[in-house]
C-alpha cells in the first residue's frame, strides 16, 4: 500500500522529463535502505541489544520524514 503512494507522489510532483530520474534515485536510496538498515540493525543488536536497535531505527525514520517534511513543499 505504500510503495504505490511514493510513485504517486514522485509522479505528481516531479517535471515530466524528470520523473524516470526521480524514480531511479528513490528506488536506489530505498532499497539501499533495506540492506544496509538490515546489516546495521544486526550489528546494533549485537553489540547492545534488540531494544536500542529498535529504538535507533525509529529515530533514524522519524529524521528521515523531518527532512523529507522540510524539503518537499
Amino acid at each position: 500500500m505504500v510503495y504505490p503512494t511514493f510513485l504517486a507522489t514522485i509522479a505528481e510532483n516531479t517535471n515530466p522529463t524528470d520523473r524516470a530520474k526521480s524514480i531511479g534515485i528513490f528506488r536506489l536510496w530505498r532499497d539501499l535502505g533495506y540492506a544496509i538498515g538490515a546489516i546495521l540493525t544486526g550489528i546494533i543488536a549485537d553489540i547492545f541489544n534488540e531494544n536500542i536497535s529498535i529504538l535507533l531505527i525509529g529515530v533514524l525514520t522519524f529524521i528521515s520524514a523531518m527532512i523529507i517534511k522540510i524539503r518537499m513543499k
